[in-house]
Formats: C-alpha cells, structure tokens, sequence
C-alpha cells in the first residue's frame, strides 16, 4: 500500500518494459519475440518462477523496489490501461469508484530493513548503493569519486 499511479516507480515507459520483458525472456528461456510467442510461454510458467527472477534485475539490495509494475498498452477492445495514469487524471475521472486512501505505521521498511539489519553494508557500499536507493540516474562503480563528491554535499559519511 505505497505510493499512487503518478509515483514514478508505480508506471513504467513502453521502451523500459520492452528492455525488462527482453530480460526476462531471457532469464525464463522463454523467446522475446515475436511479443504473441512471449505472452504464450510466460502464460504457461509458474507464478512462482515469473516472480523468482526479481533479483535477476536487482542493481543493489532491494533496488529497484517494484520490477514488475504498470504500464502503458496499446489502445483497444480489453485493454486495461491504455494511457499514462497522469494523462487519464488530466483527463477527468476515469471511473466513479470508491476511493480509499491510507497509510501504515511502517511505510518505507521493505528499503529500510536492509540497511538496518547491517548498517555496514551500506557505508561500505554507499557510493553505489546510496544512490541507487535515491533513485538517482547514476551510480556504479564508473562513477565513485564523483558520487562521493555528490554523497558528501549530501550526506555525513563516516
């Protein structure tokens, strides 16, 4: 229960869910394409294996959070979400449903655990992994002095 369909996180572009379903194809041995051949191997493959393979796209601990998520697909008779939830917002009501909103005493533990049960692991990894869990678009190896640089104007590292 985190976050709408305008969190950046909750809807993911055409391009990024063609790269992930590519990922997982692969990872499954199921072929990537044509995308009809894809959808019939995916279909006959356990919930638990499509699932299993999160870690497959894991850069660090618990990033990205959500692998599997919303997306956009092409218009026309079934189709569930044919358009960017902030463009179906702009839009008007798309459905007149029930709203319910609420929160939990421990919103943001899934990311929080981690770090929390081996705070070392975190500052040992912290040029890699800090922005990782920040979502900025860097991060890795290639770029350490610079994310420090970035980390320390941010954060006290230790």
């Amino acid at each position: 229960m985190s976050g709408t369909a305008l969190t950046p996180w909750a809807f993911r572009s055409k391009a990024w869910t063609a790269r992930t379903s590519a990922k997982l194809a692969a990872a499954l041995g199921c072929p990537a394409q044509p995308s009809d051949q894809l959808l019939e191997c995916l279909m006959a493959k356990p919930a638990a294996d499509i699932i299993g393979q999160d870690a497959t796209f894991q850069e660090w601990g618990d990033h990205p959070m959500c692998v599997f998520s919303m997306a956009q697909e092409p218009a026309g008779p079934g189709a569930f979400l044919d358009k960017h939830p902030a463009a179906a917002a702009a839009a008007g009501p798309a459905s007149d449903v029930p709203l319910v909103i609420g929160f939990t005493s421990d919103e943001g533990g899934i990311v929080a655990i981690q770090p929390y049960n081996d705070f070392s692991m975190l500052l040992a990894e912290a040029p890699t992994s800090v922005p990782n869990q920040q979502t900025y678009k860097r991060g890795g190896k290639s770029h350490v002095q610079e994310d420090y640089k970035i980390l320390d104007s941010r954060y006290i590292l230790v």
